[in-house]
């Protein structure tokens, strides 16, 4: 099975703090020493007919198509004369800001698999990155997708940043009265540009820590009740602990999130890409779906794996964390440090956890290995 991001535009109707502010804020643009050959030939939405890319999934062996952008639904109606054309097996899922959710229609959402709303938790924090009123307009939408019909996976998104606290957050999103998530994922916003010294970044991840220690001790609670929530990291990296524990062959530990060699993107202009967030970036260009055929077996052959971190002693289960931030490099030496000592403690955390409180729920069969899995690739990266 292959996954692919299909980029289906690259605009958006939202200006997330994370995203769109920091993407415009020329100290940070200026701060960057080097940065690959960028193509500035990528058209807004896709340039392609609809028929080449059904072609293209087609001939890939039980392929998912995770729509993608930018904001995919601005682009909606090409979302829905796509899917209504797949006549062959293929999962499908989006990503999205939740926000236009209203404007595709229920015969369509209701074809996906799984949906990936971008949410932050509270009204108040979830306003404030992604601004006013988003909140209320994704709720609303997603009881609206929910009252026509739609039975498949509604994952949380989370996108961490000071002065996020981050267990009322993720608490908040389980269970409040507005819509309780079933399944949240998280990843913070760290090393994906030269922002470091604009940050608070060294205080806050020691407050996040203490959050994550929190929320894993409500995880385990629940286990021993015989339920395993869906909290992707925790989730991913138990799942990578169980795997490697049974010797399961991780062909040299790739990325847990897929990138490169599990999950590829396509682009606007039909360009394969190991990961969406790597668009443009020509050196790691894999080929194009309008130009010629590109098989399973080929895109394995051209596995783009981060190398630097292959001696670390938790590498088999982070695999580097983020192929783009492992390539580009916005943080410096000293100030990656940071994140990966914060990795590292996460990991020898759930570790420590499994052996002591979760292993012995699986030997008592309270719960399952089998209640570890997850649908991989999609999204969730795992190693937040």
């Amino acid at each position: 099975m292959t996954v692919f991001h299909f980029v289906i535009n690259n605009s958006c109707n939202l200006c997330c703090k994370y995203c769109g502010e920091e993407a415009f804020d020329r100290r940070i643009i200026n701060k960057y020493k080097s940065f690959p050959e960028v193509d500035e030939n990528i058209p807004e939405e896709m340039n392609f007919s609809i028929q080449t890319i059904l072609a293209f999934l087609k001939s890939q062996e039980n392929p998912t198509l995770v729509f993608y952008g930018g904001e995919p639904l601005l682009s909606h109606k090409k979302i829905e004369e796509i899917v209504s054309k797949i006549d062959f097996p293929c999962i499908l899922a989006i990503q999205t800001n939740g926000t236009l959710l209203d404007r595709i229609s229920t015969k369509t959402i209701n074809k996906f698999s799984t949906i990936l709303v971008s949410i932050d938790g509270k009204r108040e924090t979830t306003d404030y990155f992604r601004g006013e009123g988003t909140y209320k307009k994704i709720i609303s939408n997603i009881k609206l997708v929910i009252k026509n019909g739609f039975k498949g996976n509604i994952i949380a998104r989370m996108a961490l940043m000071e002065p996020i606290d981050f267990y009322r957050e993720a608490t908040y999103l389980l269970k409040n009265k507005d819509y309780s998530f079933k399944e949240i994922h998280w990843q913070m916003n760290a090393n994906f540009y030269p922002d470091f010294e604009y940050r608070n970044f060294k205080d806050w991840s020691k407050n996040y820590f203490d959050g994550v220690k929190k929320l894993l001790d409500l995880w385990i609670k629940e286990i021993k009740k015989g339920k395993v929530i869906k909290l992707y990291p925790f989730l991913g990296i138990i799942k990578r602990i169980i795997d490697i524990e049974n010797k399961k062959d991780f062909e040299n530990y790739y990325l847990p999130c897929g990138a490169g060699h599990s999950g590829f993107a396509i682009q606007t202009d039909g360009t394969i890409i190991p990961c969406p967030i790597m668009i443009g970036m020509k050196e790691y260009y894999l080929g194009n779906i309008i130009k010629s055929k590109i098989t399973e077996k080929e895109l394995n052959k051209k596995r783009v794996n981060v190398t630097g971190c292959s001696s670390c002693s938790h590498y088999k289960i982070c695999g580097g964390r983020c192929l783009y931030s492992n390539i580009i490099r916005p943080w410096q030496k000293e100030e990656y440090k940071y994140l990966c000592n914060l990795t590292k403690k996460t990991i020898d955390l759930l570790e420590e956890k499994y052996k002591k409180e979760i292993k012995p729920q699986i030997n008592n069969k309270k719960i399952k290995k089998e209640d570890f899995n997850y649908s991989q690739y999609i999204g969730p990266e795992i190693i937040p």
